[in-house]
């Protein structure tokens, strides 16, 4: 999934549907905190986050995320931790996953 993200913490801000878009709105933010004369340079960053940056975003542990999707724990952490590849995974563990997490299967595996 592609997202505005805080550089130094690595806080996810919002979410964009391709690195283009994510030009655009990381532009606007800079120049509103310029604005508000908050503005440091490369604070923001245009990322391609994993599975565990998107359950961390959405304030889920990881079993949080195994009681919303049905998914056991240990398959949750071999797809955080690439053990076993998440674009790999059947159909029904990504959407269960997509559905939990509020994106799309695309948005997962991109």
């Amino acid at each position: 999934m592609i997202v505005i993200r805080d550089r130094e913490a690595g806080n996810i801000i919002e979410q964009v549907k391709s690195y283009d878009e994510g030009a655009e709105v990381l532009s606007l933010f800079e120049a509103k905190d310029k604005e508000e004369g908050i503005y440091e340079e490369d604070f923001y960053e245009v990322a391609d986050v994993g599975l565990r940056e998107v359950r961390s975003w959405r304030g889920m542990s990881q079993s949080d995320l195994s009681k919303a999707s049905g998914i056991s724990v240990r398959t949750i952490q071999a797809y955080e931790q690439g053990a076993r590849k998440l674009s790999g995974a059947s159909y029904d563990n990504l959407k269960r996953l997509a559905d939990a997490l509020r994106v799309t299967i695309e948005e997962l595996v991109s």
